[in-house]
């Protein structure tokens, strides 16, 4: 359960964070519906919470790509801060900053999918499509 230096083995303190974010889910997720239904009563009150959601995903969006673009802009700055920390050995320092590529495309892909999302991104072409 233990290494030999005492610390636990990193799967049991993962264990302890899946544990957390699978109670921790569904406890938000009851809150925000709660507060949806306080909120809401009529037609106009959803249209509301929708313009209002629209306008924080947006926001959202922005912020999120806003951070990519700043780790892909700065990812020498950040492995020099984690070698700094220890978190980046000596002998690992050129493959990191090497891995920047990599990095790179998979943000850029989390973006695409999670946020931006395959429906926007057909909304878009379709609208510059004119159809």
């Amino acid at each position: 359960m233990t290494r030999e230096n005492g610390s636990p083995k990193p799967w049991k303190r993962m264990r302890w964070l899946v544990v957390a974010c699978a109670l921790a889910v569904p406890l938000v997720s009851m809150l925000l519906i709660a507060a949806l239904q306080h909120f809401v009563r009529d037609a106009s009150d959803l249209a509301t919470v929708q313009r209002v959601s629209g306008i924080v995903h947006a926001l959202g969006l922005v912020l999120q790509c806003m951070a990519v673009a700043t780790l892909i802009w700065k990812w020498r700055a950040l492995v020099d801060w984690g070698k700094n920390k220890g978190f980046v050995r000596e002998a690992e320092y050129e493959s990191a900053l090497a891995y920047r590529a990599k990095a790179s495309t998979f943000l850029l892909l989390y973006l695409i999918l999670i946020p931006i999302g395959p429906w926007r991104i057909w909304v878009f072409f379709k609208f510059w499509m004119g159809a």
